[in-house]
């Protein structure tokens, strides 16, 4: 061969899933979250169903970033997104629509059942930063959630994304 030229077929028979999961944490990109979303608000309407959203915060993860590196913090961000993913049933949907942001879909959930899942995520994120360590230096990562759900707070995607931005902050 002259000009042999490689092919990643990974790389080429995953496009259609690329374009829906973020590449650093595995988790759902932000408009593949907001496109579920609205999908799973029109189911919870039609069946009466109740539909929580969480949004999660990694606090001070600036502090993160410039003590330890970007190379560490991305490092952190995909262990956030790995435990995140095993927190969750198979019909949620977690995503990371922002740079230090993480959110969850828990269909046929009711409000403190969302309230549970946040708060083992929450624990479980503390515990394990807790005893992570970089640069010799304990991480100590934390996050802070807020919670909303439909029909009690809102009735649309954008007004339960802003209510559980609310309570977030």
């Amino acid at each position: 061969l002259v000009q042999p030229v490689l092919i990643d077929l990974e790389m080429f028979e995953s496009r259609p899933r690329a374009a829906s999961v973020e590449p650093l944490t595995g988790l759902a990109t932000d408009r593949a979250f907001r496109g579920a979303l609205q999908n799973e608000l029109r189911r919870a309407k039609r069946y009466g169903l109740a539909v929580p959203v969480i949004l999660f915060d990694l606090d001070d993860f600036a502090r993160v970033n410039r003590d330890f590196g970007q190379l560490v913090g991305d490092r952190l961000l995909r262990e956030v997104g790995i435990l995140l993913h095993n927190k969750i049933r198979d019909i949620d949907l977690a995503a990371r629509p922002g740079e230090d942001e993480m959110a969850l879909i828990l269909p046929e959930t009711d409000r403190n059942g969302a309230l549970l899942v946040a708060e083992r995520f929450r624990s479980e994120v503390e515990s394990h930063f807790a005893r992570r360590e970089a640069g010799g230096r304990p991480v100590g990562l934390t996050l802070s959630a807020g919670l909303a759900c439909y029909p009690e707070d809102a009735r649309a995607p954008e007004a339960l994304l802003d209510r559980a931005a609310q309570a977030l902050y």
